[in-house]
């Protein structure tokens, strides 16, 4: 068995060539050391991939290990670890189901995890890769949410997958003068940043997705290379904007943002068939769109999202406490410091990273 935990910036070419052993349909961008990277802002967060080969059956598995060094501006007296997938959908993937290998794979992570004073793993799992198979019985799973994608053959037949409802959207904001256009310059990203950050506030948004100035730096220059940023314009003015990343197989929507005062009826459907043209004219299968803000069925963003296809998934999510003693110290901790946080993150697996 060859062994290897690979860091995304110092040994990124060596990733690829892991990766390139994976089915085709397994390249997407979440698994790329560029993705990981992007989220490395600070010295206590390692973008690493793990991955196990033996006689052409591999076993890979990226993620953000992170010190734990302090519970927001409290220091401890110890140095210990998590594990947590980077915003997005990872996991692991493999090559083979062969459940010895497997199950080999799994002993030495554990192994490896308690090496590394691991405290507590958080996954997401990707969607479009049904890849809790290859996670095990090491890790406790749950269902989350669907999400939703759409696929780009309705535009290699002529056919329309929307409803007469989102047609009509369309069609009226069409002939309102909205219209959708790519952007590759520095100053129309920077206004996408400005609006996501503003609609953030106005959403009160949760922790996990306001994001730093240095990650908006490197998506910047990760979309050039691997999506594009799409606006929405109408008299002159940007009313909707969104960045797409792709890989081989699927383009994803990745964040997006609105000018609520300004917004008019079908505006980000269009955006979003915009951007199906643009994955399909690349040769990719799909764009996915993602699942709601909640778990909530009814949650109007994923109502929205059904609106442009009928194409589910199920999202899971993973949780193993691999140091029980030391998480329960942690929470409680976090409990002391933050008390008036516990209603809203004192279910997480990591509560005690939410500090505000």
């Amino acid at each position: 068995m060859i062994i290897q935990v690979l860091d995304a910036v110092n040994d990124s070419n060596k990733w690829r060539q892991i990766l390139e052993m994976l089915p085709q349909s397994m390249d997407d961008i979440y698994f790329s050391p560029d993705w990981l990277s992007l989220h490395s802002w600070d010295d206590d967060t390692r973008p690493l991939m793990f991955t196990c080969e033996h006689r052409g059956k591999v076993w890979v598995y990226p993620f953000l290990l992170r010190s734990i060094t302090r519970i927001g501006q409290f220091d401890l007296e110890h140095t210990w670890h998590d594990i947590e997938s980077a915003y997005g959908y990872a996991g692991p993937l493999s090559n083979t189901s062969d459940t010895k290998f497997l199950n080999e794979v799994h002993q030495i992570f554990d192994d490896w995890c308690k090496e590394q004073h691991v405290v507590a793993e958080f996954v997401r799992l990707h969607p479009l890769m049904q890849n809790v198979q290859w996670l095990g019985s090491r890790v406790k799973t749950m269902f989350d949410r669907e999400t939703v994608s759409l696929n780009f053959d309705f535009i290699e037949q002529h056919k329309s997958p929307f409803d007469a409802k989102t047609r009509n959207m369309i069609s009226r904001a069409n002939k309102s003068g909205v219209y959708v256009q790519e952007a590759t310059d520095k100053n129309s990203f920077n206004r996408f940043v400005r609006m996501y950050k503003y609609a953030m506030e106005r959403l009160n948004a949760e922790q996990h997705v306001y994001f730093s100035d240095t990650y908006f730096v490197n998506l910047y220059n990760l979309v050039n290379k691997n999506g594009c940023l799409l606006l929405v314009m109408h008299d002159n003015k940007c009313i909707s904007a969104a960045v797409f990343l792709k890989g081989s197989y699927w383009m994803h929507y990745h964040l997006a943002a609105s000018d609520y005062d300004n917004m008019i009826s079908g505006a980000n459907n269009q955006l979003l068939l915009t951007a199906a043209r643009i994955g399909y004219k690349l040769g990719l299968r799909g764009l996915h769109l993602g699942g709601g803000r909640t778990s909530d069925v009814e949650d109007s963003l994923l109502r929205f999202k059904r609106s442009m296809s009928t194409n589910t998934h199920k999202y899971f999510i993973g949780k193993q406490i691999h140091m029980p003693d030391i998480h329960e110290y942690l929470c409680n901790r976090w409990q002391e410091y933050y008390p008036s946080l516990i209603s809203n993150y004192g279910n997480r697996l990591l509560c005690y990273r939410y500090v505000k």
